[in-house]
């Protein structure tokens, strides 16, 4: 990488160049140019990188931010927002937790809420609602249940995540370097340690479980976190990895106006192929990947957006007529999953040392 700090300007970033896959090591070419933020309104103009390897097609920001610098890319970002849990849900929303919660208990082992047979049939309901098992999959981060098992959620946030994984029966721990977000989690009891997981105080073979919800597309070296990530887990232990998809369909449909480009933040997209290549490499061997349509109404709502206007802006209220319609693209996302199972907007990945 050769870092570029000519004519830097009070404010902008300096940044790093790189032609070379960071995965495989391919050539690349150019697949997007001259991108802004186009949600938080961080300084600079982008382009974006496809690796040639088939096998691979890593996408990366080039030139990207320093790792000095990255940190203006988040001086306006979601997590610095006045709300920073979960609101009281309606009626609805607690029918809904409650299916979730079932389907959570029949699925991955947690403690049934209620023994009624009524409630169980919540769990069977859940799954006849085309792309809601993803939710609630997401919201245990894949994990089966382990009362007691030690887990560590990298980019924790204000830590809603943790919080209910510790009302499941684990003892969390969480790092973030966003220095808001730890202060909110750490206001709400939880043990949060500040900064990088390079330089977080844990020793090896600590944790029965490790999770990494969009977190890994934010970093410089992914590798590097990943080789960290497999020396903190137990023999046994489980990485859990969800991440945008490069080849998602939101993507094929949008190209450069897509939500999952972010530029500056997201780094690396990563591809089915190029992100089991890159466990392998770290040194894990049993890897269960796949793709889903979890968040899918979002990405489009966000991307058509960017499309019509340049930008978005994130927790805007939708007309009905929207919110019908990214359902619909919601909806159609999930149908085209039983043919082409690895175009879902999100990876998820479950590995084991």
């Amino acid at each position: 990488m050769i870092v570029d700090e000519a004519t830097v300007e009070e404010g902008q970033m300096r940044t790093t160049t790189s032609p070379e896959c960071y995965v495989c090591g391919a050539t690349s070419k150019y697949l997007y140019s001259d991108l802004k933020d186009r949600l938080f309104g961080a300084p600079g103009v982008w382009n974006i990188r496809m690796c040639q390897n088939r096998g691979c097609e890593l996408i990366w920001l080039d030139p990207m931010p320093t790792e000095e610098d990255i940190h203006i890319a988040y001086r306006d970002y979601y997590t610095h927002g006045a709300h920073s849990g979960e609101t009281k849900p309606t009626m609805a929303g607690q029918i809904y937790r409650r299916m979730k919660e079932e389907y959570c208990a029949k699925h991955y082992g947690y403690e049934r809420p209620s023994a009624h047979v009524l409630s169980r049939l919540c769990a069977y309901l859940l799954t006849l609602y085309p792309g809601r098992p993803a939710y609630a999959d997401y919201e245990v981060m894949y994990l089966s249940a382990r009362r007691g098992g030690k887990l560590l959620d990298v980019g924790c946030g204000s830590g809603v995540f943790l919080t209910r994984m510790a009302q499941l029966g684990w003892q969390v721990q969480g790092v973030d370097f966003d220095e808001v977000a730890v202060s909110r989690a750490r206001k709400a009891g939880l043990s949060v340690f500040h900064g990088t997981l390079e330089g977080a105080p844990y020793p090896d073979e600590c944790f029965d479980a490790i999770t990494m919800a969009h977190v890994l597309e934010h970093v410089h070296r992914p590798l590097d976190v990943l080789k960290v990530v497999r020396r903190l887990l137990k023999r046994g232990g489980t990485v859990s990895i969800v991440t945008p998809n490069a080849r998602s369909f939101a993507h094929h449909l949008y190209g450069r106006h897509s939500l999952l480009l972010d530029p500056p933040r997201h780094l690396h997209i990563f591809s089915l192929p190029s992100l089991v290549n890159l466990l392998r490499r770290a040194g894990f061997e049993s890897v269960t990947t796949r793709t889903t349509s979890h968040a899918a109404h979002g990405v489009f709502v966000a991307s058509r957006s960017i499309q019509r206007t340049g930008s978005y802006q994130m927790d805007l209220r939708l007309s009905v007529r929207d919110e019908l319609w990214s359902r619909g693209m919601e909806l159609a996302e999930w149908l085209i999953l039983k043919l082409r199972p690895y175009v879902g907007e999100e990876i998820a990945c479950v590995a084991t040392k």
